[in-house]
This record gives C-alpha cells, sequence and structure tokens, in this order.
C-alpha cells in the first residue's frame, strides 16, 4: 500500500516550518496532521489490490479438423456427405481472478466453459416411411484453465483498456447419441474427451460506473492443438468486474 503526498502538501509543509508565528509543538502537531490527511488521499488513488470477472461467453469454435475427418469417412464408406461446418457458434461463462501488484501490471487466473448442440440430419440419405426422423446429435462442450500478465491503462479513472497474455490447460468433450423420431437410440451414449496446450491473447475494455463495479467487454484469441492439430478459436466476453483492495478508504 503506498503512501503519496502532493506537492501542494510539500507547500504546507514549507509554510509551516517558515511561519514564526507558532510554537516549536503547534508545528509538529500540524505537519502529522497534514501527512495523515494527505497520505488517506493517497490511499484512495491507489490501484485495486483484487479484481473478479465474472460473465457471459461467446465463442466461436474451429471444427474444420473434425469436418475433414468426418468428409473422408463418408467418402470411403460411400456414403453421402456430412455437413458439419468449419466453425461452431457456442455459449457459456468466463471468470477470472486478477492480482494487481502494480497499477499497470496484474497476474491473472481465468477458467471458462462454452457448450453448443449440433444436429446433422440423416433423413436425406436415408429411405425412411414418411414422418420418421432420424438424426445424429452432437454435444459438444470446451474449457480453458488458463493464467498470466495483464496489462492496464488506468490514467483515466472510467475507461480503463487492458491487454494481456495468458497460458494454460485446453480441456475438450464430445459426446454423440442417434434419435430416431426424436428418441436416443445409444445408452449410454458415445463420448470422448481430451487435454491439450491453450495459447490465449487478447484485451478488452473497463468502464467503471461504481466505486467498486465496472463492465467489462473482452476478446481473446485461442489456440488450441487437439488431436495434435492446430485450432483457432474466438471468445468474446460480457459481464461486470468487482475490485477491492486492502486500502481502508477505496
Amino acid at each position: 500500500m503506498r503512501v503519496r503526498v502532493s506537492g501542494g502538501a510539500f507547500q504546507v509543509v514549507r509554510h509551516l516550518y517558515n511561519a514564526g508565528k507558532k510554537d516549536k509543538m503547534k508545528k509538529v502537531l500540524l505537519l502529522l496532521t497534514v501527512v495523515f490527511a494527505t497520505s488517506l488521499l493517497g490511499f484512495a488513488q491507489d490501484q485495486p489490490r483484487w479484481e473478479f470477472f465474472g460473465g457471459y461467453a461467446y465463442g466461436r469454435l474451429d471444427i474444420h479438423d473434425a469436418q475433414n475427418a468426418l468428409t473422408q469417412a463418408t467418402k470411403a464408406a460411400g456414403l453421402a456427405p456430412l455437413n458439419l461446418g468449419n466453425h461452431l457458434n457456442s455459449s457459456g461463462w468466463d471468470l477470472t481472478l486478477q492480482e494487481n501488484p502494480a497499477d499497470w501490471f496484474g497476474l491473472v487466473f481465468d477458467i471458462g466453459g462454452i457448450y453448443n448442440k449440433k444436429d446433422v440430419n440423416l433423413a436425406p440419405d436415408l429411405s425412411l416411411p414418411a414422418g420418421s426422423t432420424e438424426v445424429i446429435r452432437l454435444k459438444p462442450s470446451f474449457y480453458t484453465f488458463t493464467g498470466g500478465p495483464q496489462f492496464t491503462y488506468r490514467k483515466n479513472s472510467r475507461y480503463q483498456p487492458f491487454g494481456r497474455v495468458l497460458l494454460g490447460l485446453a480441456y475438450g468433450r464430445a459426446s454423440a447419441n442417434v434419435l430416431t423420431n426424436g428418441v436416443p437410440i445409444l445408452q449410454p451414449e458415445i463420448s470422448a474427451s481430451q487435454n491439450t496446450f491453450d495459447f490465449t491473447a487478447g484485451g478488452g475494455l473497463d468502464y467503471h460506473f461504481q466505486k467498486h463495479v465496472a463492465v467489462r467487454a473482452s476478446a481473446d484469441y485461442i489456440r488450441t492443438y487437439f488431436a495434435s492439430l492446430t485450432q483457432n478459436n474466438l471468445r468474446v466476453s460480457v459481464g461486470l468486474t468487482y475490485r477491492w483492495t486492502n486500502s481502508p478508504a477505496f
């Protein structure tokens, strides 16, 4: 916790020492009062020691490797191609805990999860009775556990942009089932999961509309390596940041 004494305070102190009309004890008491008051002002201007963010996350997952593998498998089996797409839009959450050793520098631990459901309709490729449906339902989930430095520009008391670089672990899981006329056929459903290295780089903006609370919008590029291949993912988060410090005047 830093104590800041302004230039104006030094001028007051100089004036107290130069004023010859007051006795020495009164000068000392006035000096201590000025230093104590300016110290409290310095505490109030100190950076937040801790910050916590929680909010909604939108993810755009790179699934082009899965699409390529599916295309090759259906072609080898003599089946019509199935379209998953190269990207999968997902929704979830993002949580961040940040400690600030300095005004401009913080250490961040971030965790997040996003989910979706993808149906692949098999009816056009099968000879089904009228009114019947056959669907493959995929349910992917994607989690990240990362940490690293965050750099914040705090010259403006309301608008504070930041940038960060995070490293850690990504966990992906996908489950699948076949639904005939809306009824799951596989019990239990098929599932697979994998861990991989995660590199995240991004930034955002905090808008401080109250003393301890800010609205945050951020965007992150997330690079992963599932199945020893490279995926380029995007995550956008919106939510609230709560900040606090050990200073009683904050």
